[in-house]
């Protein structure tokens, strides 16, 4: 951007690319050489596929990422971009040799910005590269706070302990408001009705907590000077972000509880029933393998319950084209080169094969389920048993072929 090009010979390319394929081709050719399909996947349907075509739908447009700025870099991202608005004339002096650290934070973070704005798949974590130039780049601006020779503050910490209050005061006035009580039916299926009771009184507490800050930081601003000045103002805003997460412990734990796996591990370790294998019916809860310290198997017609976009997408690559009496038998194959261990120890299974296992094996079985799915689960198999039930999902037990028979027997 500076206009001098030969700076480019200083990089050291060789090293950089073998510290590059050091770090990854070991992993990769393993994975390959394991599965020979996975570099077209990679290459293609993982990075150019998703870039360009949104084969994910998680586009968000142009604007995406500014929420993202705003909120994950927060407070530090309202001062930045006030500091950025002061200094605006100085910092498009591309070509001048004192700003050049300053100018490669800022394309740094600008093209990690661009790149990921112009893609059709779009999550938040994608901007998490950026937050390392503009850390140190609100490090650089900082050094203007209680600089020697100064009579006030800068204008730019002024204005952002300013939005500080505003932000706290539309917080806490939005709490207030009669969307909470109308926003209750859309969350309710995505959120514990405990973290729904939570939410107000912790989006009001947020934004007191927001003002109170501001208002100190303003007063700190106006009335410290020197070192003192750079250094409560930067301890006031580095205590932002524990006092809120300090705030939302109680909301962040309400929502963790149903959704973690680790009371119903705890729940199944301690039952009679801890050493059967236990299946999810169109169903997986990605913790609980964690928990238990075994696998759990899955029933499914597509592999999408699974966190692996892999699996789901040699499903998907099999299934493509079939007429629907050729799937089954598709199906099944793909399941047995992804699982290549006999059906009665197999994880991935479709329900035609599990309906077969359940019903042709002594051993009992668990079953996680949604809630709304038990009906389905009743008829495909011929009898179950409940057991325990959480928040949208239960576990049932399906009796062996000999307990079924001596249960029939009995009664």
């Amino acid at each position: 951007m500076r206009g001098e090009l030969g700076e480019l010979k200083r990089l050291r390319w060789g090293l950089g690319l073998g510290v590059f394929l050091a770090t990854v081709l070991p992993w990769f050719i393993l994975i390959s050489l394991r599965h020979p399909d996975f570099p077209r996947y990679a290459l293609l349907e993982e990075s150019l596929a998703r870039f360009s075509g949104g084969l994910v739908h998680r586009q968000g447009g142009l604007l995406y990422y500014v929420p993202v700025y705003l909120v994950g870099f927060f407070p530090w991202s309202v001062f930045l971009l006030w500091a950025g608005w002061s200094r605006r004339k100085r910092w498009i002096a591309f070509r001048d040799r004192s700003f050049s650290s300053k100018l490669f934070l800022l394309t740094w973070s600008a093209v990690t910005f661009a790149f990921f704005s112009l893609s059709r798949s779009q999550l938040p974590g994608y901007f998490l590269p950026a937050i390392v130039p503009l850390a140190i780049l609100m490090a650089k601006v900082w050094d203007d706070v209680g600089e020697p020779g100064t009579m006030r503050a800068p204008d730019w910490l002024t204005a952002g302990f300013a939005t500080l209050l505003g932000v706290g005061l539309i917080f806490a006035a939005c709490s207030q408001l009669a969307m909470f009580n109308s926003a209750h039916s859309p969350l309710a299926g995505k959120l514990h009705p405990d973290v729904f009771a939570m939410l107000k009184p912790s989006v009001l507490y947020t934004g007191l907590i927001l003002a109170a800050l501001a208002v100190v930081g303003r007063n700190v601003a106006a009335r410290a000077r020197g070192k003192g000045l750079s250094v409560a103002a930067l301890a006031l805003l580095a205590l932002t972000a524990p006092a809120l997460l300090v705030r939302w412990i109680g909301p962040m734990q309400a929502y963790a509880n149903p959704n973690s796996s680790r009371r119903l591990a705890i729940t199944i370790l301690s039952s009679p029933e801890k050493d059967l294998p236990i299946y999810g019916f169109y169903y997986f809860r990605t913790s609980l393998p964690f928990y238990l310290r075994r696998p759990v198997g899955l029933v499914t017609t597509d592999a999408n319950e699974l966190t692996s976009n892999y699996v789901a997408w040699r499903v998907a690559k099999i299934r493509r084209g079939l007429s629907p009496e050729a799937v089954p038998s598709a199906l099944a194959r793909t399941f047995q080169d992804l699982d290549p261990v006999p059906i009665d120890q197999r994880r991935l299974l479709d329900v035609t094969q599990f309906v077969s296992l359940v019903r042709s094996s002594p051993q009992p079985r668990l079953v996680l389920v949604r809630n709304t799915h038990v009906s389905l689960l009743a008829n495909d198999v011929d009898r179950v048993e409940p057991l325990w039930t959480g928040w949208g999902y239960s576990v049932w037990k399906i009796p062996g072929k000999e307990s079924e028979l001596r249960s029939q027997e009995s009664e």
